[in-house]
This record gives structure tokens, sequence and C-alpha cells, in this order.
């Protein structure tokens, strides 16, 4: 080989020296990043002590390929569900911080004397924190698995989406010099639209492929497999008009979801080094000592603003979302800098000609100095903290969140006792611009490339009715689910339904505005393909919505198509969990049920035992709640007023003993709460009995109430339900359910009952227990673990 590229050159020049500066940044125990940095500087053009790279248009390619790879790395760890755990407190940080520094860099720009453009890039410049910086930084300082570290990964996904508008704000000014705010939504609902078709389609169809591909992939080719379907992401992501680091993160969180996740992070690991060396070295090749001496005050200004501004915004937006300062000041300081869509902001400037010369090494250049800083920042938060807490008045720290508080999850315990409106309502605007944003896909994708195919393909009218057999076959099953759902709602909607009439009118409002919205998509296809009067075609779409309606085989369809994506989200959660099931030897239906027929057919409803209640005084097997309602007393809450009549301001207080699954001789009082388990019509039914006041707000699936009660009591009173196969030598082979006595001997009750194929929800006690059967059982968790050690079925 006689001739070598010039970029071979490069890189032998900027490894060697990176290296040999990274180990002495090491020996020295500062953070590897400033030693990429020093050794982009000595490497670069600007300074001459030894040779530079000659072709830099080739480092700064390989520098954008190390940030798609350090974002798709950073996706890998950061998964959709873990960026909607830190939902709310990303979006109100992100958009506090965005907000507040887009105003601060327009008041230093104006008070440097800068005209309003050159002060609009800049104010955009500075409200975008440094995502790979960060990255590296808490790489290098052990920090990622932190709380406050997971909370910044969230703020710089959404300053990240942010970005995206702030950009289609800045071209509108900069082209038109007035303001379009019907193109900044447009922009959002199409970035919203292209979020929820990547991540749908990603989930569906990427885990099952990898798990069928599993047995011919080993690391070599699971690489290449996961780098192809990152670029292939990237290039979709320029191709609708954002950015490549969007991309990568949207591929990476997909991923996440997938059992493979920590194989890919191992196998990725190396590219992600190499190429993200080589995009932080480019960074400290782009600084000029020159510039830095020719704009020292506009740069030391600057500088300061970006660090105090983030650190004060930043803070003040974690507080606002409600974590506590000590989680807020370590997410503040950990923000302290400029990054990567500084570079990019500015350069959009440029290349529109409305911003000066001197905008864009001015970035770069305080995006350096900041970064330097970032390690440094990071280790100042906790004696910042410390001395802040000393110095804060009391009445202050008493209104902040205490440490104890400190989560990163807005889902905790408190959004489980969210039943009513507020929840319904996220749920329902949820689904609705899910299914919406799927069938406009749909018509999309169809008007793009099906209907001109067919079109040269077929002659008319020909190709228009196969055209719309297609479009509405696809649509069929999303425009079934978008009019009616049976899902885990469906409790939700009792609650809210049973208890006003004004709520059943509300809710029927809403039932018809998703009547309405899947009219509108066939409306629109039909009238997009036919050119034939407004009266037809309305005919034709009611006739479609009634069949569509009506049609079970469309339900299945998308049931079959919901269970498997929902299997390929919770994939890795599921395999982790059985995982654990399997040391101990059983099946946990709170961990499985929401996927399991038992949790569509079983709800548990809270009854109150009122005066001149029939059942009063009475033993339970002397009741006919299981005779005649066919529902099974899971839990009694006993209710007793003290003896010495203890008051406070809102009423006596009351003690309160719980009873789970009660025995048949169990005597029934007044006031009891009895959760009572059986299937909707059955709980109608004793609802509407009037001896009975209903629980406000206690419909709930089998899931939901395990889920409520795992946060309400300890691993050992909370009821588990477990689901066991009757085989040859079980104890209780061809025995029925009565003479089991379940709940007398072993303090668990038999619930369902799966045998050849039927499934049976509370089965009668005469039932006789047969090989091959599948009995779910629930009780308390030493109960049942006690009666499988002692081989009652098995």
């Amino acid at each position: 080989m006689g001739h070598l590229p010039v970029l071979v050159y490069d890189l032998a020049l900027i490894l060697i020296v990176a290296g040999v500066v990274t180990v002495l940044f090491r020996w020295l125990k500062q953070p590897l990043v400033l030693g990429y940095i020093v050794a982009g500087l000595l490497a670069g053009p600007h300074v001459g002590l030894i040779p530079t790279v000659v072709d830099t248009a080739d480092i700064a390619t390989w520098a954008d390929i190390g940030v798609i790879f350090l974002l798709f790395a950073l996706g890998l760890e950061f998964s959709f569900k873990k960026l909607m755990s830190v939902g709310k407190t990303g979006a109100v940080t992100a958009v506090t911080e965005v907000v507040s520094m887009f105003i601060v860099g327009c008041i230093v720009g104006l008070c440097l004397g800068w005209p309003w453009m050159d002060s609009l890039f800049l104010g955009g410049m500075m409200s975008m924190a440094s995502t790979t910086i960060i990255i590296k930084a808490f790489d290098d300082l052990g920090l990622r698995q932190q709380k406050f570290a997971r909370l910044v990964f969230g703020v710089l996904v959404v300053e990240d989406l942010v970005a995206i508008l702030l950009m289609v704000l800045l071209s509108t000014l900069a082209v038109s010099k007035s303001f379009s705010g019907a193109e900044m939504v447009t922009s959002l609902i199409r970035l919203g639209f292209f979020l929820i078709i990547w991540f749908v389609l990603g989930i569906y169809l990427i885990p099952t492929l990898l798990k069928k591909a599993r047995p011919l992939m080993n690391d070599e080719t699971l690489l290449i497999v996961c780098l192809g379907l990152c670029l292939v992401m990237v290039v979709l992501a320029v191709s609708a008009g954002f950015s490549a680091a969007l991309g990568a993160f949207i591929m990476g969180s997909i991923l996440a979801e997938t059992v493979e996740v920590d194989r890919i992070e191992r196998v990725l690991k190396p590219v992600k080094d190499l190429f993200g060396a080589i995009f932080f070295v480019s960074v400290g090749m782009m600084v000029d000592p020159q510039i830095l001496l020719a704009y020292a005050v506009p740069i030391a200004v600057i500088t300061l603003a970006t660090v105090f501004g983030q650190v004060i915004f930043s803070s003040g937006g974690m507080l606002l979302s409600g974590q506590p300062l000590r989680v807020a000041m370590q997410a503040g300081f950990s923000l302290a800098q400029i990054g990567e869509f500084a570079f990019i902001i500015a350069s959009l400037g440029q290349s529109l000609h409305v911003t000066s010369a001197f905008l864009y090494p001015i970035a770069v250049m305080v995006s350096v100095i900041t970064t330097f800083f970032t390690p440094y920042m990071i280790s100042l938060a906790d004696p910042v903290y410390r001395w802040t807490v000393r110095h804060l008045p009391e009445r202050i720290l008493r209104r902040l969140p205490a440490d104890e508080q400190d989560t990163i999850s807005d889902t905790g315990s408190d959004r489980q006792e969210e039943i009513g409106w507020g929840l319904f309502i996220r749920r329902y605007l949820t689904r609705f611009a899910l299914f919406s944003a799927l069938l406009y896909g749909i018509c999309l994708l169809s008007f793009r490339y099906l209907v001109p195919f067919l079109q040269r393909e077929l002659p008319e009218p020909t190709s228009a009715i196969v055209s719309a057999v297609i479009v509405l076959l696809l649509m069929s099953p999303f425009l079934r689910a978008l009019m009616y759902n049976k899902d885990n709602m469906s409790s939700m909607v009792l609650n809210l339904w049973i208890e006003n009439g004004t709520n059943r009118m509300i809710l029927s409002l809403l039932m018809l505005l998703r009547f309405m919205a899947a009219f509108a998509f066939v409306v629109y296809v039909l009238h997009h393909l036919f050119a034939i009067s407004p009266s037809v075609v309305l005919l034709i779409t009611l006739v479609f919505l009634f069949a569509a309606s009506k049609s079970k085989r469309l339900l299945r369809w998308y049931w079959h198509l919901e269970s498997r994506f929902l299997v390929n989200l919770n994939e890795r959660q599921v395999e982790q969990r059985r995982a654990e099931e399997l040391k101990r030897g059983i099946r946990n239906a709170s961990d499985v049920a929401s996927r399991h027929w038992l949790d569509s057919e079983l709800y548990v409803m809270g009854i109150v035992l009122l005066e001149g209640n029939p059942y009063a005084g009475k033993m339970l097997r002397e009741t006919d709640l299981r005779s005649v309602y066919n529902v099974c007393v899971l839990r009694v809450q006993q209710v007793h007023e003290p003896a010495d009549g203890t008051e406070r301001p809102d009423g006596p207080v009351h003690d309160v003993t719980c009873v789970n699954i009660p025995v048949g001789d169990y005597r029934l009082e007044v006031r009891d709460i009895l959760y009572v388990a059986g299937e909707k019509e059955a709980l109608m039914r004793l609802q509407r009995a009037s001896c009975w006041q209903v629980v406000r707000n206690s419909w709930r699936t089998l899931h939901e109430f395990s889920m409520r009660q795992e946060k309400m009591h300890d691993d050992t009173f909370r009821l588990m339900c477990v689901a066991i196969p009757i085989v040859a030598g079980s104890g209780l082979l061809h025995a029925n359910l009565r003479e089991a006595a379940l709940s007398r001997n072993t303090r668990c009750l038999v619930i369902g009952l799966e045998r050849g194929g039927e499934q049976i929800v509370n089965p009668p006690s005469d039932t006789t227990l047969a090989l091959g059967d599948l009995v779910w059982i629930i009780g308390e968790r030493l109960p049942v673990e006690a009666m499988i050690g002692k081989n009652v079925f098995l």
C-alpha cells in the first residue's frame, strides 16, 4: 500500500494524542472528557506544538457519527418506560429552563450591543444543555445510576424535543421576521405523530424479529444488526425533518425494551467509546486561542450567565416539579453548560445569513469552557447544597419536599389512588391520540404508495374499489378499538358511571367523540378515492362502522395486535419476574394479570353492610352471595368505634381490622366493608340491592386491586393470586371444591378454573377437579407458599 488516505494519518494522530493525554488525566484522577478536549486542542489547527490534523471535514463527519452512537447508547439505558416515569419532572424542568434561558440570552445579547437577531439566536444557544457532555461526565464520575442523573436524562430528552420546535421558531423569525403560531403548532403535532408511529411500530416489530433471529445471532451479527437499525432510524428521522440524534435515541429506547438489551450494551460499548472519543476531540479542535482573546469579555459574560442561569432555572424547575432540594441542586449543577445544539443553532443562523460571523466561534468557546467545568460543577453540588441548607430560613425549608421523598417516579402510590376523572381523561386522551396517529399513518402511507401503485396497475373504478377495501381493512381493527375497547379502563368507567347522572352524560359524550373520530377517518378515505355524492359517502360510512362495531372477529384481531405489542413492551420485565417466580415454583397473577383472561373477566368491588341489612349477624355460609350472585368475599374490613369515644374534628376515630379470605363461619356485622370478586354483571346485580352501599371508586380489576394493596400492605399480608395445574398425584384430584374446603383448611379461595379451553370465573362449589385443570387460587403469601410446599396440588 503505497499511499495512505489523509483520514488515516488524522485518525492516527487523534487517537495517539488522545490516548496519551487521557492516560495522564486518569493518573491525575481527572474526568476523561476533559482529556479528550485537551487532546483536540493540541491536535487542532490553532496550536502548533505538535503535528496537526489535515482534513477537519472528515473528522467532523466521524464526530457526527459519535454523537449518534452516544445517543443510541443513552436510549439503551433510558427506555420509554423510564422516560414516562420522569415525564412530569422532565417536562416541567425542561420548559422552565429553556424559556428562562432563552429570555436571559436575549437580554445578554442586547446588553452587549448585539442586533436583535444575534440576541435571539444567542438565547436559543444558551437554552440547551449538552447531552453528550453530561453522559460522559456521569460515566467518568460513576453517577449514571443516581436518581438525579436519571432525572437529568429525562430533562435532556425533553430539551432535544423542544430544540426542534425552537429551531422552527428561529427559522421562521429569520426568514419572515414574524412569528407563526400555526407553523409552531403544526410542527408540534408532526413531531408527536412521528414519535407515536415510530414507537408503536418499533415495539411491535423489532423485539419480535430479534426474538425469532436469536438462535442465529452471535455477538458480531447482533452488533451489525443493531447498528443497522440505529442508522435506519437516523435516516428516517432526518427524512422527516428531525435530528439524527433524536432518531438514534428512539431506536435505543425501542431496543431497551428487549431481553437482549444487556448484551447489546456490551457489544456496543467499544464502538461507542471510539466514536465518542473522536467527537470530544473534535470539540477541542474548534478552540481558537485568538478568538478567546478577541472576544474575551462577551465570552466571559455569556459563560457566567450560562452557568448561573442554568443552575438557578434548572434547579427551580426541579423544585416546581416536586423534587427535593438536594436532587434539584444536583440536577441544576449538572446542566450548567451548552453543547452540540448550540453549534447547530449557530450554524443555522449562519446558513440563513441572519447572524454575525463572530457568533459561531463564541458559541464554541463558551461550550468548551462550560464543558471543562461540568465535572467540577457536578462535584460541587453537594457542598453547595449543605451550605444552602445551613443558611436558608427554617420556614422555607419546611415548605420544600423532604429528602425521603426523593424519587424519580411520578407514578407512585399517589397515582394508584387516582381513580377519578384525572386518570381517566389522561388515559382517554392517550388512547385517542394513539389510535388517531395510527389511523392517519395508514392513510398517509396508503395514499402515498399503495393508491398510486394500484392506479397505475388497475383501471378505474377497479383501482379505487380495491384501494378502499385494502385501506379500510387495514384501518378496521383500530377503528373498532377506537369506537369501543375493553381494557383496564373499564373499572374506572364503571366507578364514574355509577357515581351520578352528570358523569354518565359526560362519558356518553366522550364515547360519541370517539365514534365521530372513526366516522371522520372513514369519510376521509372514501371522499379521497371516490367522486360520489356526500350522502352516499355518509351512508356507506354508517353501514361500515355499524358492521365493524358488531364484529367480534375485528375485536379479536385488535386484541391479538395489542397483546403482541404489550408482550414486547413488557418482555424484559416479564423475563425478570419469570426467573423469580420459577425459583418460588409459582405463577403470580398479580404480575401477569394484565395480560391474562382472569383480569378481563373478574372485578373487585367494595360494599358496606348498612343498618337493616338482612345479612347482618349471619355467617358467610348462611348468605346467598355465592349461590345467587356468584361472588366471593376476598377481604372484610371490620370498623370498630373506640371504647373511649375519641373524636377528631372530622368525626369519630375508628379502628379498622382486615380479615383476608374469611371462612364460612365468619359473622357479618353492620359497618363491615366487604371486598367481593365476581363478573361485572354479577357485581352490578349485587350493587342494585338496596341494603348495600358501594364504596366510592372501589371498582377495580383483579390486577388493579392487587397493585393497590401492594402499596398499602406488606408482602406477608397482601393477597396473591397463583395458577397451579392439577396433575397425577395431586391431593385434590377428583375432589370437589366443597369437600376441599380451601378457605377453612388453607385460607385460600378458588376464583378461576381453566379446563379444556373453557374459562370459568368463581366455579360452583360442587365442581370436581380433574386431571389437567388449571386452578387459580387467591390467598395471603405465607398460606399459599405453605400449601405449595406441602405438595397439596403438585
